[in-house]
């Protein structure tokens, strides 16, 4: 990830947490304009996937959208206690 924490892949798009009212229009929506969803939260009000840069713009203006932000990367513990990413 760049200064932004936000990972960058070699297309062009963000990997990010679209924090929304998780409808089927909204995901057509981000489809349409070039984004991969890996998962969806109704509950959690959580998409995330990724969406070419140009697009993010459009995906933060829309009315159902409260942010867009980096997607929050794993991170595990191993035995000795040390945290890796």
């Amino acid at each position: 990830p760049g200064p932004t924490g936000v990972k960058i892949d070699q297309q062009g798009r963000a990997h990010v947490d679209v924090r929304a009212v998780v409808t089927d229009a909204l995901q057509r929506k981000l489809v349409d304009l070039g984004a991969t969803i890996e998962s969806t939260s109704v509950e959690q009000r959580s998409i995330l996937g990724w969406i070419p840069l140009l697009q993010l713009e459009r995906v933060a203006d829309d009315p159902g959208v409260s942010a867009v932000e980096p997607a929050a990367e794993p991170v595990t513990v191993g035995r000795s206690g040390a945290v890796s990413t």
